[in-house]
């Protein structure tokens, strides 16, 4: 997994509870907002916004392995990719 943007850090990189999806939780560090582009080189089907529980949010458009997140100052986001 990979991101574009500077002041944003991948935190954690795990198996979902449910064993189905990788969640990888980030967050902005620097208390400023933009967009973002986290990028896999997994097979991944399908990506989603989680909350910290792993319960889908909000599904997010995947292109060639990339989904594109708008984050806010300290914000911390959790996506499920779904292989």
């Amino acid at each position: 997994f990979c991101i574009n943007r500077q002041g944003a850090v991948i935190e954690a990189i795990k198996v979902a509870e449910d064993g189905g999806a990788i969640i990888v939780r980030l967050y902005e560090s620097e208390g400023s907002r933009g967009p973002l582009i986290l990028t896999t080189t997994l097979p991944v089907r399908k990506a989603c916004l989680a909350d910290l529980l792993e319960n889908d949010l909000q599904p997010l458009t995947l292109r060639e392995g990339a989904v594109r997140l708008d984050l806010k100052p300290f914000e911390i986001v959790t996506v499920k990719f779904t292989i």
